[in-house]
C-alpha cells in the first residue's frame, strides 16, 4: 500500500488516502488508529527554536538503566510513598542532584580557601609551629 504524499512548498505536504488504500488497510486488520481515512490532508512542518535554559544539561532528561539492590530500591519507593512523591526514580534523582550539589559547593569552597593568601599563610605559620 502507497500514500501518495506532494509537497506544496518547503514546510507543506499533502498526503492523499485513497478508498482503496483504506479499504487494503482495513483488509490487514488495520483500524482508524493506524491509517488516516481517506481523503486528502495538508501537514505543515512547524520548527521550534530551543531556548537557551532549554539546551543547560539540568533541564536535559536521560534515561538511565542500572541495577540497585533490593534494599535500596526499597527504601526509595517507601521514601517516595512516604513524602507523596511522583515515583521512587524521582526520589533516587533529588538525591543524586543533592549529592552532586554538594559535592560541586564543597569544591567551590575550597578553591576559595585555596585562593585565600591571609588563609595559605595561617596554615604555614600552624605547620612551621607544629614542625618546631
Amino acid at each position: 500500500m502507497t500514500k501518495k504524499t506532494e509537497k506544496i512548498s518547503g514546510n507543506e505536504a499533502v498526503l492523499e488516502v485513497t478508498q482503496a488504500e483504506y479499504a487494503e488497510a482495513v483488509n490487514l486488520g488495520w483500524n482508524d488508529d493506524d491509517i488516516q481515512t481517506p481523503g486528502k490532508r495538508i501537514y505543515r512542518r512547524v520548527t521550534r527554536t530551543a531556548k537557551p535554559e532549554d539546551l543547560l544539561s539540568s533541564n536535559i532528561k536521560v534515561d538511565v538503566t542500572f541495577q540497585v539492590g533490593l534494599n535500596v530500591l526499597e527504601y526509595f519507593q517507601k521514601r517516595a510513598e512516604a513524602m507523596k512523591s511522583e515515583s521512587y526514580q524521582t526520589e533516587m534523582a533529588g538525591v543524586l542532584s543533592a549529592e552532586m550539589e554538594r559535592e560541586t559547593t564543597l569544591d567551590s569552597k575550597f578553591e576559595y580557601l585555596t585562593e585565600n593568601t591571609a588563609f595559605i599563610q595561617a596554615v604555614a605559620e600552624r605547620v612551621k609551629n607544629y614542625i618546631n
